[in-house]
């Protein structure tokens, strides 16, 4: 009985390992993981079972979360600066209310280029009228840069920059002060985001993005 048990058990751990292993590989960070399967790559937050299968999903699991662990978040995320793999997500808008439709060249985009939307997704209210499109452009061309890897870093860097602000301001001054990582000062804006295109109909004031 005894040898029966045993063998049972191990049937039992190789099952389990094989159904670990359909996920994919995984890098494991204390509020993040980086889930990689058939070439694609995908930043899951390390408590969630399921996968993240659009913005709104991970926008809801962290608006519960402390401001001090939303600030490590944000840290931890920035720390994906530099990885080019393709992230999991289709180019979409995550802005249910918005009509501006993509038709440029661009068919996926980075894992860098996502944990920034999560960036957003924890900082702002409504970050979906801030970057509804993962796509970034220049604010004076509407060139996409995603593609650009010394833009992109420049992007980290005033992301980097507005970090340090708003650890030693606290997110209610920082949002108080309308402190935002790139603001109309920067060089570079989220596609169809409110800070992008004067003329535009769609235009909302920063308020619309709830920096109360």
């Amino acid at each position: 009985m005894r040898l029966l048990f045993a063998f049972i058990s191990l049937l039992s751990l190789v099952g389990c390992s094989s159904q670990k292993q359909t996920i994919g590989r995984t890098t494991q960070d204390k509020y993040f993981n980086l889930i990689e399967k058939g070439g694609l790559s995908r930043i899951q937050l390390s408590s969630q079972s399921t996968l993240i299968l659009d913005d709104y999903n991970f926008y809801n699991s962290v608006i519960d979360f402390s401001e001090q662990e939303k600030l490590d978040m944000i840290g931890e995320l920035l720390s994906y600066k530099g990885n080019k793999k393709t992230a999991s997500f289709h180019i979409t808008s995550s802005n249910r209310n918005l009509s501006q439709l993509y038709i440029g060249d661009v068919k996926s985009y980075s894992v860098e280029i996502q944990a920034l939307l999560m960036i957003n997704e924890i900082y702002f209210t409504n970050p979906f009228y801030y970057s509804p499109f993962p796509i970034l452009i220049s604010s004076h061309s509407d060139k996409e840069i995603n593609n650009e890897k010394e833009s992109i870093l420049d992007v980290y860097s005033q992301y980097e920059k507005w970090y340090k602000r708003i650890r030693k301001k606290g997110f209610v001054k920082s949002k108080r002060q309308k402190i935002i990582p790139l603001d109309r000062k920067s060089k570079y804006m989220w596609m169809y985001g409110v800070l992008v295109d004067p003329n535009s109909k769609l235009q909302f004031k920063l308020d619309k993005l709830d920096l109360r």
